[in-house]
């Protein structure tokens, strides 16, 4: 899958990225993350076309490129100055991390898919893009909003309040490999089912490990925590595909709910599935499966 003179020229790069690192050759160290980076996010968009060979192994081999591509440039982007706002919780992986990483790398070729950090704490800094993609597809310039009718894009941050951001990271269905163009729809509405905000969508699944589908996306919401509460809000995701026939459309086949009690502290949530239709009312909700199958995601905070 990945041959022995691309991995050992990985190796070789990433042993030199992180001498340079050592030793604080920012110039060298920037650079050399920045060419290891590009190097693999190419290979995993080859590797992702590829139809043949073992689908489950190719899968996992392309999660764990694209969590070392966010490590590599959010360790890249720690070496700015401009990278760290006073006041930023943005969380950057140190030194030793990336020593982690090379242990991991190491082991690649041995078909050992575990990675060792937990990429999502890094997204902001080196992960996918206002459109979903990976840091660096696009430029800052070239970003536009994913849905047409909500926003992904940053809010403008204002002193005193707390943004919230939501990160997708998976979602597991018994069928999950029959699912054609997989994306998740985002609602927020208040206690009087009164919509809150624009409807936002992430992008199209890239990955899937046995019975779950990686989305691996930030969401930003537009409203503020303090809003949020005063509203006592709720966010609503919705599972949709795409259906072919009739002329095709998008179908929703299961919806998941998070109230305002778990967005006030940031943290990874597990949520439970519901059979559609969504109720924004949360007066008719019942479970899609009793299968240990879950929404798999992150609440996030930034303040000024």
């Amino acid at each position: 899958m990945i041959s022995q003179k691309v991995h050992d020229s990985w190796i070789k790069i990433f042993e030199e990225c992180l001498e340079y690192d050592h030793w604080g050759q920012i110039v060298e160290a920037e650079a050399g993350y920045r060419k290891l980076s590009t190097q693999v996010e190419q290979f995993a968009s080859e590797l992702e076309k590829r139809r043949r060979g073992d689908v489950r192994l190719k899968d996992a081999a392309c999660v764990w490129l694209r969590r070392f591509v966010i490590v590599l440039r959010a360790r890249e982007a720690s070496m700015s100055s401009s990278s760290s706002p006073s006041g930023s919780s943005q969380r950057y992986p140190t030194q030793d991390d990336m020593t982690l990483l090379k242990t991991s790398l190491a082991d690649l070729r041995s078909n050992n898919f575990e990675f060792p950090l937990d990429a999502s704490q890094f997204y902001s800094a080196g992960g996918r893009g206002h459109s979903g993609r990976a840091a660096g597809d696009v430029s800052p310039s070239a970003s536009k909003d994913v849905s047409s009718t909500g926003s992904t894009l940053t809010p403008p941050l204002a002193p005193g309040v707390t943004h919230v951001i939501i990160f997708i990271e998976k979602i597991g269905l018994k069928d999950a490999p029959k699912y054609k163009q997989p994306k998740i729809a985002i609602n927020v509405f208040d206690d009087k089912s009164k919509r809150v905000e624009a409807t936002h969508e992430s992008e199209e699944s890239l990955h899937r490990v046995d019975n779950h589908l990686y989305f691996e996306q930030q969401m930003y919401m537009q409203t503020p925590l303090e809003e949020l509460r005063a509203r006592e809000a709720s966010i609503f995701f919705e599972f949709k595909h795409y259906k072919v026939k009739r002329g095709g459309y998008f179908s929703v086949r299961c919806w998941s709910l998070m109230e305002i009690d778990e967005l006030v502290q940031p943290g990874k949530r597990i949520l439970e599935l519901y059979r559609k239709p969504a109720d924004y009312s949360k007066k008719k909700i019942k479970l899609f499966t009793e299968k240990k199958l879950y929404l798999y995601v992150e609440v996030q905070h930034r303040t000024l």
